[in-house]
């Protein structure tokens, strides 16, 4: 009996290649042969897992302020102010930051 469940399933699975492929060309806008010799939709696909250590905030004095705080902060931090300077014991508490 497993022998002819083998037969249909690729049976089942020839039978669908054609729709399917008519469902992928219908919904891309692209024909048939386009998707064929392409070898798809086309199109990027996304890097798997993160960069290396980009975006990472170091534990490091922040080029600006030239200071340490706790949480730590860079100068990215510092992107709204108008004159990029220290922050003042006002902001860095506004912030929650403490200086170390």
């Amino acid at each position: 009996m497993m022998p002819d469940i083998q037969v249909n399933s690729s049976r089942v699975s020839s039978e669908l290649a054609e729709p399917r492929q008519q469902c992928r060309a219908q919904g891309t806008g692209r024909s048939k042969r386009q998707l064929t010799v392409r070898g798809g939709a086309g199109g990027k696909q996304a890097k798997a897992g993160p960069g290396k250590g980009k975006g990472a905030i170091k534990a490091a004095a922040c080029p600006i302020c030239e200071f340490q705080t706790t949480p730590p902060h860079d100068g990215r931090t510092h992107r709204n102010q108008k004159k990029k300077g220290p922050f003042s014991a006002a902001e860095l508490k506004e912030k929650g930051l403490v200086k170390v």
